[in-house]
């Protein structure tokens, strides 16, 4: 049964791992900013990011204000599954933890305060609209 679980959780490790690849090397493009030429709510994401590895928070502020906040909620959504991977036997149980609970409603806030943030950037709020391509 151990072993199963441990199993359980290096395959929703190796998963996630697979999961931020592509933007860890810096390969994805968005789809929405590629083919209409208009930013999406996450654009500038991943340069807030990389700006706040280098420690440049205020220019990661600027870039997209909530990069700390959902890269917290996706960490802490990340750490649940395996929470329940190793605990339930399967990474799908997520909810039926409180700290998968937790997770997913700090998920749902942070996407939904991302999708707000980018409409009043289309209004010239908070910088403006982040200039893709």
């Amino acid at each position: 049964m151990q072993v199963q679980r441990l199993r359980s959780v290096g395959g929703c490790a190796a998963l996630w791992c697979a999961a931020i690849a592509p933007t860890a090397l810096g390969w994805p493009r968005c789809a929405l900013a590629t083919l209409f030429h208009v930013p999406c709510p996450g654009c500038g994401m991943t340069r807030a990011i990389a700006l706040l590895a280098a420690g440049r928070l205020d220019a990661s502020v600027r870039m997209n204000a909530l990069a700390v906040p959902l890269l917290a909620a996706g960490a802490a959504l990340a750490a649940a599954t395996l929470v329940a991977a190793y605990r339930l036997g399967t990474p799908f149980e997520v909810h039926a933890t409180r700290l998968g609970r937790a997770a997913i409603a700090g998920v749902a806030v942070a996407y939904a305060a991302s999708v707000v943030l980018w409409a009043l950037r289309w209004f010239d709020w908070f910088g403006g609209p982040v200039v893709t391509g």
